[in-house]
């Protein structure tokens, strides 16, 4: 489950940095 969770939050992060740079 830990496991599982630190995924998520990485994905997380690496969507919002991803909307971050489209963004300019």
């Amino acid at each position: 489950m830990r496991t599982l969770f630190t995924i998520r939050a990485n994905y997380i992060e690496l969507l919002q940095i991803e909307q971050f740079t489209l963004s300019g």
